[in-house]
């Protein structure tokens, strides 16, 4: 289906706007079918963030949906609230909970106050819920948690920042070569599949918050733009994120 306007938001005749416009067929298609196959998303991003206690480290936040069909993505979790309200069950009846409740505490971001349990709900009920069945790998809930902190092993992310110091300057084009030279060497070397997220402080500082890298619904790497766009708690990703500028701090 096409709709055509014009500049002052007028509905007008598609031909009139050079359109081509087919023929109408002698016997109109009074059935139709959708794509046998479809994504509600065109790629995940793990979003990394930059914590601090005596040293620097990056911990998991969560692996987000892009917002490509957010409205539909809305209208599809409204029909698994099911799953949202059997989360605790039926991760505590999964034999592998002990070991990912412990590779959670190591890699994924979470308040100090919330317990294990209470953290991954949340984030499940938040944006999770809809990635089941992403590349036919999250069939139950623990396959989020299970998926997203072995993507984090394999690219070693708690690594990256150890030779980094608090409140640190750094230089966006020398931590991207620091990164794609130890971590990214197998793929493309004209591929950035990551890209660097500031906030900015009372100071009007460039302060290093997180790191979002991109992959495909396969989880393959792939180009990050600069505008990567995300869905977080199922809200786009908060408008006082903005992309580093050449020279940013480590908080």
């Amino acid at each position: 289906m096409e709709f055509c306007f014009n500049l002052q938001n007028e509905s007008i005749d598609c031909a009139e706007a050079g359109m081509r416009i087919p023929k109408p067929t002698t016997t109109p298609f009074r059935q139709f079918y959708f794509p046998s196959s479809y994504y509600l998303y065109d790629y995940v991003v793990l979003r990394l963030l930059v914590t601090r206690d005596v040293t620097l480290k990056l911990r998991i936040n969560e692996l987000a949906l892009s917002r490509h069909h957010f409205y539909t993505v809305l209208h599809y979790l409204k029909d698994r609230e099911h799953h949202a309200k059997a989360f605790k069950e039926q991760v505590l009846r999964d034999n592998r909970y002990e070991k990912i409740f412990a590779s959670f505490e190591r890699a994924w971001f979470k308040d100090p106050l919330v317990n294990v349990l209470d953290a991954m709900k949340t984030i499940f009920e938040n944006g999770a819920i809809v990635l089941y069945n992403i590349a036919e790998i999250f069939k139950n809930p623990l396959d989020y948690f299970a998926a997203t902190t072995e993507l984090y092993d394999k690219l070693r992310a708690h690594e990256w920042l150890l030779d980094n110091r608090l409140g640190e300057e750094i230089t966006a084009d020398t931590f991207e070569m620091q990164l794609k030279e130890s971590y990214f060497s197998h793929i493309d070397p004209n591929v950035i599949p990551f890209v660097f997220l500031c906030i900015g402080n009372e100071n009007e500082e460039a302060i290093f918050h997180e790191i979002a890298v991109c992959y495909t619904t396969e989880f393959n790497l792939i180009e990050c733009s600069p505008n990567v766009h995300y869905v977080t708690a199922l809200k786009v990703k908060e408008e006082d994120h903005f992309i580093c500028p050449e020279k940013f701090k480590m908080p």
